[in-house]
């Protein structure tokens, strides 16, 4: 019973260390210094490229393919291991310079969408105050922009200083010159036009402004568009709308 017993543990014995020494294998070392040989020579090909990335010959796809067959066999190799992490670094290098893009580096994405948000709300808040506070003045405002006011059944001292909301203001695409003067039109000949002149001092601050905030806080924001304009009218003139230098229309009242 007892000689029975001890030849039991010995054969348990014997099977638990061939186990361990199963499970602790490692890599044949001709197989390694073979990989890294090949791996050596796909490294110093990335070092003398310099950046460039490069398509992988013999000895680059030579060093790929014994390492990750040593990595498939042997694991846990602590070499095998190295040899992958440096074959996969060597890879990488291969296809040009790259840059790890971090969360901190996008901290600026999350900036510039508090600044739109505290801007948009100040802007809005703004443009209504101004509006309430001009129309508490009787008649300040044309209540309706179309159809344009007929100049000849108005008097332009019932326009003049009044303000018109314009929703279709479109820069630069309806931007003209008219004798040394430039303007905008807004309009049509069924309809009628107003003419925005943007060399004036009251549009190059705004605009000026408009282009401040587009390069500090919203950089996604259209240079050019269709926008919402409140504008004054300082008088009536007949003015050609017409882009081209050879004019082909006749001049309209605005």
């Amino acid at each position: 019973m007892i000689n029975f017993l001890r030849v039991c543990l010995c054969v348990a014995y014997c099977l638990s260390v061939e186990s361990v020494l199963w499970a602790a294998e490692s890599a044949p070392s001709n197989e390694i210094i073979r990989a890294e040989h090949f791996l050596i020579k796909f490294e110093q090909k990335v070092e003398r490229m310099r950046g460039q990335s490069f398509r992988l010959g013999y000895e680059e796809n030579e060093a790929l393919k014994r390492v990750k067959s040593l990595h498939e066999h042997y694991p846990d190799d602590p070499a095998v291991l190295q040899l992958f992490e440096r074959s996969r670094g060597a890879l990488m290098a291969s296809k040009g310079e790259f840059m790890q893009i971090l969360p901190e580096m996008l901290t600026y994405r999350e900036n510039e969408k508090k600044l739109k948000e505290a801007f948009g709300a100040l802007a809005d808040k703004e443009w209504t105050s101004f509006l309430d506070r001009i129309g508490e003045k009787p008649d300040a405002i044309i209540p309706v922009a179309f159809p344009q006011p007929d100049s000849d059944r108005v008097s332009i001292l019932t326009l003049q200083d009044r303000y018109v909301l314009l929703d279709d203001f479109e820069y630069p695409t309806n931007q003209f010159f008219d004798l040394g003067r430039e303007f905008v039109w807004v309009g049509s000949g069924t309809k009628g036009y107003y003419y925005v002149e943007i060399g004036s001092a009251g549009w190059l601050g705004a605009y000026e402004a408009f282009k401040r905030y587009r390069r500090l806080v919203n950089r996604s924001l259209p240079e050019s568009g269709k926008w919402t304009l409140l504008g004054q009218i300082s008088g009536v003139d007949m003015i050609i709308p017409q882009a081209e230098k050879v004019k082909t229309i006749a001049g309209r009242w605005g």
